[in-house]
């Protein structure tokens, strides 16, 4: 299928390449790439998983599967845990209330990421697409400094980061605080204004991380989604 003719988010692909490879940004915000409705939908579906779909041990080493819910980061005060991922596998898109709208965010990623070249690369390290839900509960610990590419590249690697839940009213804190390399420090929530259903494209390569976060308001906490998370998966046969 040409790139013309696949169903893309409505942005100027060029403003979003040229916000990201701005060294003083590395990212580009898409306003609303869920409705009101959509995003409201999406969340019922995340939480049922969460409440309903089997809890494995280890993060997934292949791209297919059935949908799991992982405990992630153990409280050791409270004895519990306060972060868990729901993995998505996107063979299992089909059919699915959302699958249109993972697509529209996966083949956008892959038109901005055009020009780039990057499948070499995903190849090399047996990158495949996979979706990735986490959720913050309680008073939660965040996530120190990190990048997403721990080698060498020369071009950005898009991450596509979806906020869900809503800032301030469903938690606190948990700010996503981006580093570029030739910029001040960012942080999405206050510099940025993104809110739920809001979309972020950035470069995997900037260095990041999230504050703590506790619940507030309609217990729902802080929950985002990773939409075509690349992440070294084996292709499950037969």
């Amino acid at each position: 299928m040409s790139t013309q003719t696949k169903d893309l988010l409505p942005i100027r692909i060029a403003d979003a390449r040229a916000a990201i490879e701005d060294q003083s940004q590395t990212a580009f915000v898409v306003r609303g790439a869920l409705s009101a409705g959509e995003l409201d939908d999406y969340i019922r579906g995340v939480q049922g998983q969460f409440a309903h779909a089997p809890v494995g041990k280890e993060k997934p080493a292949t791209d297919s599967g059935e949908d799991f819910v992982l405990p992630w980061i153990y409280d050791h005060t409270k004895k519990q845990f306060s972060v868990h991922r729901l993995y998505r596998f996107c063979t299992n898109d089909s059919g699915s209330s959302y699958g249109a709208f993972h697509e529209r965010v996966m083949n956008t990623r892959d038109e901005i990421e055009q020009p780039w070249d990057n499948t070499p690369a995903y190849r090399e390290h047996g990158y495949r697409n996979i979706h990735i839900i986490t959720r913050y509960l309680d008073d939660a610990d965040g996530y120190p400094r990190h990048n997403d590419v721990p080698y060498p590249h020369p071009c950005p690697m898009l991450q596509c980061w979806l906020q869900l839940t809503e800032p301030g009213q469903d938690f606190k804190g948990g700010e996503l605080v981006l580093h570029p390399p030739s910029g001040p420090s960012v942080s999405v929530y206050q510099d940025l204004g993104v809110r739920g259903g809001d979309l972020i494209f950035f470069d995997k390569r900037t260095d990041h991380e999230v504050t703590e976060c506790r619940t507030v308001g309609s217990g729902r906490g802080r929950m985002i989604a990773l939409i075509g998370a690349m992440a070294p998966l084996e292709t499950r046969s037969g």
